[in-house]
C-alpha cells in the first residue's frame, strides 16, 4: 500500500488485493488558500464533510460521505458521526490489505468512549494536529495514547505549500517523543507494521 499526502486532510490511498487494485481519495477538497490537484482518478472516495467542494474527480468513483458500512473492491470502510447532528463531521475506519487505518477528518476534540472504542487498536491513524479548528498537538498526543496504534500519520498542521492557517508539527513530535525524516510517501504492507514501538511517519505534500 501507498499512503500520499494531498495536504490539510486529503489523502491518496493506492491498494492491491489478492484480486484487484485500485486508488481511494480521502478528503479531496478544493482549497482556495493552497495549490490542490485540480482533478485525480480514483475508484473510491471518502469526503468526512460532505461532498460539497471536491476537486474533479475522474473515472466515476463511488463516493462515500454519510455514516455506514460499506463493503467497495475488498476494502471495508466503517463511517461514523462525530456528534449526534446529521451535518457533523466523519471519522472513517478502513480494513484494507489485511491493515485497519483510521482517518479522523477535522476531529476538534477528543471522540466520545463510543467511538473511541471503534478506533482502539488501529494499525494506522491518520490524526490532525494542528488546531485551527481541529486537534492540537496536545490533545492529538492524547489520542494516540489512548488509540494505540502501531503508525500514526499526522496531518493539518503547517509545512512547505500547505497548511498556513495550522501550527507546525513540532510540538506534537515533541508531545510523542519522536523525531521522523519528512519522506513523499508510505509504503507499507502488514508484515512491515512495527509490534513494538510506535512509528510516526511524516509525509511530505504532493
Amino acid at each position: 500500500m501507498h499512503i500520499s499526502w494531498l495536504g490539510i486532510s486529503g489523502f491518496k490511498i493506492e491498494f492491491k488485493t489478492a484480486t484487484t487494485e485500485g486508488t481511494m481519495l480521502i478528503d479531496p477538497y478544493n482549497n482556495e488558500a493552497e495549490a490542490m490537484p485540480r482533478s485525480l482518478g480514483a475508484e473510491l472516495v471518502l469526503a468526512t464533510h460532505g461532498e460539497k467542494e471536491l476537486i474533479t474527480l475522474t473515472k466515476e468513483p463511488f463516493v462515500i460521505s454519510e455514516a455506514g458500512e460499506y463493503e467497495y473492491k475488498e476494502v471495508l470502510v466503517y463511517g461514523f458521526q462525530t456528534t449526534l447532528r446529521t451535518d457533523a463531521p466523519l471519522v472513517f475506519r478502513l480494513e484494507v490489505e489485511h491493515m485497519t487505518i483510521a482517518h479522523l477528518g477535522m476531529l476538534p476534540a477528543a471522540p466520545d468512549e463510543k467511538l473511541l472504542n471503534e478506533l482502539n487498536g488501529v494499525d494506522i491513524l491518520m490524526v490532525p494536529v494542528g488546531g485551527g479548528g481541529s486537534l492540537t498537538a496536545e490533545r492529538a498526543a492524547e489520542l494516540v495514547t489512548k488509540i494505540e496504534p502501531r503508525i500514526v500519520i499526522p496531518y493539518a498542521f503547517k509545512a512547505k505549500g500547505t497548511g498556513a492557517d495550522f501550527a507546525e508539527v513540532t510540538a506534537f513530535l515533541k508531545a510523542v517523543g519522536s523525531q521522523p525524516e519528512m519522506q513523499q510517501k508510505l509504503k507499507i504492507t502488514k508484515k512491515d507494521l512495527p509490534s513494538d514501538q510506535l512509528v510516526v511517519a511524516l509525509l511530505e505534500k504532493q
